[in-house]
């Protein structure tokens, strides 16, 4: 074991002292510390731009077609004639007579008020 550690000495011993003394040295945390919070920042920039960029491809491309084929219009007009198709078929069997809601109604008034 202390020929391994004497040859490990030997090869990288000068390497192994300038490194400890880089990591005990003050200045080496503040140094260090820099570059981690120039690096996040970097990458929240950079993150920032990619979605910024995939934003307004998608306006591009969404804007423009809608522009160019809009169908507001239509599908507003659809479900403005299915909604007057239901009023009609519920005023139709409410209206009725013997319809279960109006014999519903006349049971519920014959309680409270008969």
């Amino acid at each position: 074991m202390s020929k391994l550690k004497n040859k490990i000495d030997m090869f990288f011993g000068e390497e192994i002292k300038n490194l400890e003394r880089l990591i005990e040295d003050p200045q080496h945390e503040k140094i260090y510390q820099k570059n981690v919070n120039t690096y996040k920042t970097f990458e929240f920039l950079h993150n920032e731009l990619e979605r910024l960029k995939k934003i307004k491809t998608f306006f591009i491309h969404k804007l423009s077609n809608q522009l160019e084929y809009s169908q507001i219009d239509s599908i507003t007009q659809q479900q403005n004639n299915e909604l007057d198709n239901v009023k009609n078929e519920l005023l139709g069997k409410i209206c009725l007579e013997n319809s279960i809601i109006n014999k519903q109604l006349e049971r519920i008034f014959d309680k409270a008020f008969g």
